[in-house]
């Protein structure tokens, strides 16, 4: 005979949601890299804050034949954690740019919040950045010190970024590292959180390959990920004489 007792009955509803929820934990990404092209920044923001927003997402840009600029989007779909919604914010020099990663309106007191940068392929004589960003919820700023301060370091070749990256994880642990191309150089975005830096802890090794075109990097991202050779990666584009050559550091 069933139980009709309402507390039990609403004990045994909570307990199933609990378990339809620990089940679902984490949000599910899809492992598959995709790429998308827009003309423009704000079709980019656009996907960021749709419903179908990817879970993960690295950005480059390319100078058509034609003079325009189009943003390439490799991304996973996946769940956004965060419910933040992505903005957007042009530099027309590096140090615009940490001026603004570093400042009191955007990352100061908060180093969780995300951005990622991508250099305007427009801008061949001088560097010049697009900055989409949002702010990560529910984490405090109580970490927020001189260490977190975002630096640059540029480059004329992918093997001095190697380089400078192999020395640095040699020094500290380099969680949180951007890297575009912008003008005709490397520039390596890179703050060292301490914090989550632990004796004895073995850095990655950075390695880098390049490719000509977006969908040459695309197949490279889903065969390393296949054999797990590829987990951490950061994507350049820079100008050559006969078009854009894509990198890959990871």
């Amino acid at each position: 005979m069933a139980d009709n007792n309402p507390a039990k009955v609403e004990a045994t509803m909570k307990g199933i949601l609990l378990l339809f929820l620990l089940s679902s934990w984490p949000p599910t990404v899809n492992p598959v890299w995709q790429l998308a092209e827009y003309p423009t920044a704000a079709q980019v923001l656009k996907l960021l804050n749709s419903k179908t927003a990817p879970a993960q997402f690295y950005l480059a840009t390319q100078k058509t034949s034609a003079g325009a600029v189009v943003f390439q989007v490799f991304y996973q779909a996946g769940v956004q954690l965060s419910s933040t919604p992505w903005q957007v914010r042009k530099a027309a020099t590096v140090t615009e740019a940490l001026d603004f990663v570093n400042s009191q309106g955007a990352f100061a007191k908060t180093p969780e919040k995300e951005f990622r940068i991508c250099g305007d392929a427009a801008a061949i004589q001088t560097p010049s950045f697009w900055i989409f960003y949002h702010k990560y919820e529910g984490r405090t700023p109580e970490a927020a010190k001189g260490q977190w301060n975002w630096q640059c370091e540029s480059f004329d070749r992918p093997v001095a970024v190697q380089g400078f990256l192999t020395r640095r994880r040699d020094q500290e642990l380099l969680t949180d590292v951007e890297i575009t191309g912008a003008g005709d150089k490397f520039h390596v975005f890179y703050r060292a959180p301490h914090l989550y830096d632990a004796p004895g802890m073995p850095s990655p090794v950075w390695h880098w390959l390049t490719r000509e075109n977006a969908t040459g990097l695309l197949e490279v991202l889903n065969a390393g990920h296949e054999k797990h050779t590829i987990q951490n990666f950061r994507i350049a584009a820079i100008p050559e004489p006969s078009g854009t050559a894509f990198y890959l550091f990871y």
